[in-house]
């Protein structure tokens, strides 16, 4: 190496040695700003501008880091690794532009069959609401990876979307691993959702979930405006919203304070209480004409306490509705995340039976995103 090129190449060393101690300092801008000056001065370096990329990513310039990734692409088509830096980016930041999309096909096209690549094919598509190819793009991740987790949960939503809804609740499953008894880590739950609480009727996404699970029990209960419920994992109230107008008296309960506060805000719950849904189900006494339980079970792995409660605390021909995430009947309990569960068709059968229910309807609906059962049982009446 000439004497001259050397003195370059110890001065872009010098150069990389101290953007990272910038970065590593915390002053992304300022790192920025000299590893993409190093880019400039010397286009070749193509170490510099991952350097540059991923202090972009990790500082939060991201249409700093799509740049210098697509510029790697640019003179690398073939390199995956370049590839992945530009998708995990999308897969992040941008799933909806079209960027995504583009830039699968692109890996896909130069480096050939790959789960990931494929993974999030399927992620822009369903963005689009393409849901058949999402499908399809789904199924290759999964084909190419047996165990690739994500992808499986993913596709439960566009195979729903389409109709598919025993597919749909086969893929979820896939996703799953079999409860094994242990209890859940120490329980964050009622901080993370008094967090939310301020802002979540403003997401039309939880919005939905009571909606979902009232399409499977609102006709059965079609002309009733005199109905006494409770409410267990009440939210904000998004239940108490559906049944305005219908009931006698309307009590809810919560785990989060913040959730109970915004609840009561409304005005429509006569009775809130803030606690363990089984606990405080267990103090309160009935007779209730209808038991609500919308997108909060999954919190819960063993159902059996809620289960009997509620049949204590139903009325003869009392209705029970609730919704929780799916699990394939080759399960009882899945878990799906630490501390959030899914039940199968089989696991609630076995709990209505032995607490006296009727089986109205177990329906695949939307479900947190993702499938889920809406399930209506009675009381029988003795």
């Amino acid at each position: 190496m000439p004497a001259s090129d050397a003195a370059v190449r110890l001065t872009v060393d010098q150069a990389k040695q101290l953007i990272v101690e910038k970065a590593n300092a915390g002053d992304f801008e300022g790192a920025l700003q000299m590893a993409l000056a190093v880019c400039n001065a010397v286009p070749d370096d193509l170490d510099a501008r991952e350097l540059a990329g991923a202090i972009a990513g990790n500082g939060g310039y991201y249409e700093n880091a799509v740049d210098c990734f697509q510029a790697l692409i640019d003179r690398q088509p073939a390199n995956r690794d370049h590839h992945d830096k530009l998708i995990r980016t999308l897969m992040v930041h941008d799933r909806a532009s079209g960027r995504l999309k583009a830039a699968a096909e692109r890996a896909l096209a130069a480096v050939g069959p790959d789960a990931p690549f494929h993974h999030a094919l399927a992620v822009a598509h369903a963005e689009a609401g393409a849901h058949a190819e999402a499908v399809a793009a789904f199924a290759a991740a999964v084909e190419l990876a047996p165990d690739f987790v994500q992808a499986y949960r993913a596709m439960s939503a566009p195979l729903l979307a389409i109709g598919r809804g025993e597919d749909t609740v086969a893929a979820f499953s896939r996703s799953l691993a079999p409860w094994d008894g242990s209890p859940p880590p120490a329980d964050a739950s009622a901080t993370d959702y008094d967090a939310l609480a301020a802002g979540y009727d403003g997401n039309a996404l939880h919005r939905r979930f009571a909606e979902c699970l009232g399409a499977v029990f609102l006709p059965v209960i079609e002309g009733r405006d005199d109905l006494r419920v409770l409410d267990i994992g009440c939210g904000t109230g998004a239940v108490g919203d559906l049944l305005k107008g219908r009931t006698a008296g309307l009590a809810g309960v919560d785990l989060a304070p913040g959730m109970i506060a915004a609840a009561a805000a409304k005005g429509l719950y006569d009775d809130l209480r803030q606690g363990d849904m089984a606990a405080v189900m267990a103090e309160l006494d009935g007779p209730f004409d209808l038991i609500t339980s919308s997108c909060a079970l999954y919190h819960l792995a063993d159902l059996a306490k809620v289960f009997a409660e509620a049949r204590r605390l139903l009325a003869p021909g009392g209705i029970f509705a609730v919704s929780v995430d799916p699990a394939a009947d080759d399960m009882e309990i899945g878990v799906s995340e630490p501390g959030e569960y899914a039940h199968s068709r089989r696991y609630l059968r076995i709990l209505a039976q032995a607490q006296g229910f009727t089986e109205h309807e177990i329906r695949v609906i939307e479900h947190r995103r993702f499938p889920g059962f809406g399930c209506v049982f009675f009381k029988e009446v003795e």
